[in-house]
């Protein structure tokens, strides 16, 4: 099984990743995609600080294992994004 901080390595990658694309679609979206967009920044916002709470806590990830939770949240942002990214991808 991997290590508490390995696991949190991972998912702060993919946290720093959606962020890019949430940055990139930004960009170019129009106003009813930029108010959808700012909601994944809420999400992405929580489960990061979710993240560091985890990150500084003394408990075995593994007995609770709240690090589940935030890659079941994390994945549920980037199947609403693909979405909203399609309807995006309509609107141009």
């Amino acid at each position: 099984m991997k290590d508490k901080d390995k696991i949190i390595r991972e998912i702060e990658q993919d946290i720093i990743y959606l962020s890019k694309v949430i940055d990139k679609l930004t960009e170019k979206a129009g106003v009813n995609t930029k108010i959808a967009i700012l909601e994944f920044q809420l999400m992405k916002e929580k489960l990061r600080k979710r993240l560091i709470e985890i990150k500084n806590s003394d408990h075995d990830l593994f007995q609770e294992d709240p690090i589940e939770d935030i890659k079941d949240s994390l994945n549920d942002i980037w199947v609403k994004l693909k979405k909203r990214f399609d309807k995006f991808m309509d609107e141009i």
